[in-house]
């Protein structure tokens, strides 16, 4: 869990954080770099190193910085075609951006389908709790839960909350005439299955 406001919380070491594995860690911040509307800019002061982002969500510009502090997993840059991430032992992972899901009033969610170096195809999904519930797998008992306890927990403090699922597509089973026409793919299509990797909650600072 993430929870932006709470320096004590937001400052524990990474492999301390709801004792997640590691693997699991590192795809919710994967996640949170990849799956969001916003751009890195230069920071303007000379002295300070730290990266600056700039989109319509100052939600997802807050969690970008998030991600960049905890030092896991954090986003370098895009363009059309490409989304870049930089890991925690500074290696740079580009994707190729293959589908934006974007977020709707009625879907209140967000998603991108990207191949990595390896040629596999994975969805980062977030959004609103109700909505990521539906597109969930089978409950797996504790960790499902326990984001689900965690996001009500930010939510009762007043915080706005996200929840963060992916998974790794079947081309196969999207593959019509041996190609992917990724621009007829729907959402409910591939919005299905995933597996929750956490919960946001970030403070409200007006």
């Amino acid at each position: 869990m993430i929870n932006s406001d709470d320096e004590d919380e937001t400052s524990k070491p990474a492999e301390d954080v709801n004792d997640w594995e590691s693997s699991r860690l590192l795809d919710l911040f994967k996640c949170i770099s990849l799956c969001h509307n916003c751009t890195r800019i230069e920071n303007r002061a000379s002295d300070d190193s730290r990266p600056a982002y700039t989109g319509p969500s100052l939600d997802e510009e807050c969690l970008l910085v998030e991600a960049h502090n905890r030092a896991i997993c954090s986003f370098e840059s895009k363009d059309s075609d490409h989304i870049r991430i930089r890991l925690s032992e500074g290696h740079v992972e580009e994707f190729l951006i293959l589908k934006v899901f974007h977020f709707t009033s009625d879907r209140k969610a967000m998603s991108i389908a990207v191949k990595d170096g390896q040629g596999k195809v994975f969805l980062y999904t977030k959004g609103a709790e109700s909505s990521i519930k539906r597109m969930l797998r089978s409950p797996d008992g504790v960790t499902q839960q326990a984001v689900l306890d965690d996001i009500n927990r930010f939510a009762r403090r007043g915080l706005r909350t996200l929840m963060y699922a992916m998974k790794e597509l079947d081309l196969e089973k999207l593959t019509t005439d041996e190609t992917v026409d990724w621009d007829n793919i729907s959402a409910e299509s591939v919005e299905c299955g995933l597996e929750v990797l956490g919960g946001t909650g970030v403070e409200d600072s007006l």
